[in-house]
């Protein structure tokens, strides 16, 4: 079936390809032990041809009556990156929430062949996410969880469970972070990952960030599609691996000055304003 929906949905086709190449970084990154990770899309524009087989459908623990009749592309619980890479249609689904708001059918697969393949364990948080992100960002469609060495790394450290210095040292240790992640990066204290306290504290850091920093565990994005939310990953990955490169030599960065942040976040707003 995911051969039908690609062929009435040409977008759905690239984004399986992206998607493709977002996973084997996350895997060659070794963001991504074991089955660690999971990455959802909101197709919006997704075309369901009148003459589908039966489809399978189960019920949510949660209900979702504002996500009624949505589309998601998302990755199948316990589904490797490495293994996504290689075999997206057979590691992934495509579902659609039920007009009652309290199950889920996958478009992907025929009762027959959906077998064992669910989708990620965290489906719930990714729900309450897209509805989030429904309501206040609706431009923003995919959500990507990982876990990034340098990030989890700097989290593990008590002077950085400051989420303002936190974001300060984000900012200071590289150009690009001031320019394209201007808001900083959301830091979650630890929880308990599948809680209702994790849920929660994540949907509001995401009233104001795009980057959700999970203490001792990892980190997700938010962006248009998989590609834009790897990138702001990468981004705040590659400010926490600086610093503690810095901190493993003996020295305690300075980064970037307060004025010398100012400047490049006025340039950048001159340049792309003309």
């Amino acid at each position: 079936m995911y051969d039908i929906l690609i062929r009435s949905n040409p977008e759905l086709a690239a984004l399986l390809k992206e998607t493709e190449e977002v996973c084997s970084y996350l895997w060659y990154k070794g963001w991504a032990e074991r089955n660690a990770g999971n990455i959802s899309v909101r197709l919006d524009t997704l075309r369901i041809p009148e003459n589908d087989p039966a489809i399978p459908c189960f019920s949510l623990p949660v209900s979702f009556p504002s996500l009624a009749g949505q589309c998601f592309f998302i990755t199948g619980t316990g589904r490797r990156m490495r293994d996504i890479q290689k075999g997206i249609q057979s590691n992934t689904l495509i579902i659609r929430i039920h007009e009652s708001g309290q199950s889920w059918c996958a478009l992907s697969h025929s009762a027959g062949s959906l077998g064992a393949l669910r989708p990620s364990s965290e489906l719930i948080s990714h729900l309450m996410i897209h509805r989030h992100l429904i309501t206040n960002r609706s431009g923003l469609k995919a959500v990507v969880h990982t876990h990034p060495n340098a990030i989890i790394a700097l989290s593990h450290m008590p002077l950085f469970r400051d989420p303002e210095l936190f974001r300060r040292v984000i900012w200071s240790m590289q150009p690009e972070a001031v320019v394209f992640l201007p808001e900083g990066a959301g830091l979650v204290p630890y929880e308990q990952t599948g809680g209702e306290a994790l849920g929660g504290a994540t949907l509001k850091a995401l009233e104001s960030h795009r980057v959700v920093v999970w203490e001792k565990h990892g980190c997700l994005a938010v962006a248009e599609d998989p590609g834009a939310a790897f990138d702001l990953i990468d981004l705040v990955d590659k400010s926490a691996d600086i610093y503690l490169r810095c901190r493993s030599a003996g020295i305690e960065p300075a980064g970037l000055s307060d004025q010398q942040m100012k400047s490049l976040r006025e340039s950048f707003h001159k340049n792309t304003s003309l």
